[in-house]
């Protein structure tokens, strides 16, 4: 956590809060990055949810015979759940909640197998502790917008097709952590900016010549090697 905050600005601010809750406690201080995913465990994960997806999509895809994405614009609406993570600062735990990110997307097909698209992402957590002292209290929320340029793969040229995708872009967040231990307090107010990087896969069924839904499996990631991973749900209209 210390490493977060300290990108996002607010280093002499958070080594307020830190002296109170490492130094004060005579510990060392370590800092520890949220948790990685290991790469095995990222591929196993989006071969599953591509087969799974499938699987769920397949008795609907009778419904329409024949792909028309080839040439059409489309704009659709994404919802990804995402796994919270959490830091050490010394003998005291830091975590995020789960992330719900809202997303909007535009996007081109440029054939039938392949859409570039421009995507929007936003999402609001709260920031909660464990091992603090008796009379001592720390919360905080983050608010972070993500834009992402992304390219898809569609594996078939066909209503119902596995896809793969990925993409990279720039995040903005800005948040706030207060610390209090009845004698003494310190409040942060952050803000940060930094790359942002994506990977994923699922299933794509165009209900129509206008209508799809998406399912996927996707891992967000920063340039300082902080990740999220959980599963993406789209709606969209093709035009």
């Amino acid at each position: 956590m210390l490493d977060y905050l300290n990108k996002m600005g607010s280093i002499q601010k958070w080594k307020n809060i830190n002296k109170y809750l490492v130094f004060k406690r005579n510990s060392n201080y370590k800092s520890v990055y949220f948790k990685e995913n290991k790469m095995k465990n990222i591929i196993c994960k989006l071969m599953v949810f591509v087969v799974v997806s499938m699987i769920v999509l397949a008795p609907l895809s009778q419904c329409k015979a024949e792909s028309n994405r080839s040439g059409k614009s489309e704009l659709d609406a994404s919802f990804l759940f995402l796994g919270g993570a959490s830091a050490d600062v010394g003998d005291v735990s830091i975590s995020e909640e789960d992330w719900t990110v809202y997303g909007l997307a535009y996007g081109i097909n440029t054939s039938e197998n392949l859409n570039v698209n421009i995507e929007l992402l936003y999402t609001s957590i709260d920031l909660k502790a464990s091992g603090l002292d008796e009379g001592e209290s720390l919360s905080g929320s983050q608010q972070t917008f993500i834009t992402l340029l992304n390219v898809e793969y569609n594996i078939l040229s066909e209503p119902l097709t596995p896809y793969i995708t990925g993409g990279l872009g720039y995040g903005f967040s800005f948040g706030n952590v207060e610390y209090d231990d009845g004698d003494d307090s310190a409040d942060v107010d952050a803000v940060g900016t930094g790359f942002a990087y994506t990977i994923g896969a699922g299933g794509r069924w165009d209900i129509s010549d206008n209508l799809f839904v998406k399912l996927s499996y996707r891992i967000l990631w920063d340039d300082a090697g902080d990740s999220r991973d959980g599963f993406g749900l789209n709606f969209g209209f093709m035009f």
